[in-house]
């Protein structure tokens, strides 16, 4: 014998049927509360995680030596410019690594009489100055 509904059966109750939109997340909290929360928490994350610049100023230019002039800033670094060419007042540097760590050669390019070698250090650019006659090296530390 095949079942059969009885005669009173109507179905199921619409306000029974789960729906995300009118149904609690978790109790006591709608679901359009999390939604507000999750993109509030994004927001405040995102400026976090977001690579920041700030500018390096000039501390003192040490003079040319050979074909490079060194010019020491106050990251704490020396960078190299042609000797001809005066120190810059300000470079922009950035958080990316913090500019520490393994780089490797991405390419390399002449400046005047010197060269110029572009590294990918943790995502980040670092460049070194060599005379024009030396190859720049395939791995270097920042």
């Amino acid at each position: 014998m095949p079942f059969r509904r009885p005669r009173n059966y109507i179905g199921a109750h619409p306000a029974s049927i789960w729906h995300p939109a009118t149904t609690d997340a978790l109790p006591g909290l709608p679901a359009t509360t999390y939604k507000t929360l999750a993109i509030a928490l994004f927001a405040i994350l995102l400026p976090v995680s977001t690579p920041q610049a700030w500018t390096i100023n000039l501390q003192q230019d040490m003079g040319p030596r050979g074909l490079m002039r060194h010019c020491k800033y106050s990251d704490g670094r020396i960078h190299t410019v042609n000797a001809t060419d005066l120190c810059p007042l300000t470079l922009q540097g950035s958080d990316s690594g913090m500019g520490r760590g393994k780089g490797f050669l991405k390419s390399d390019y002449p400046d005047g009489m010197t060269k110029v070698c572009v590294y990918d250090v943790l995502g980040g650019k670092n460049t070194l100055r060599l005379p024009a006659t030396d190859i720049c090296p395939l791995g270097a530390d920042f």
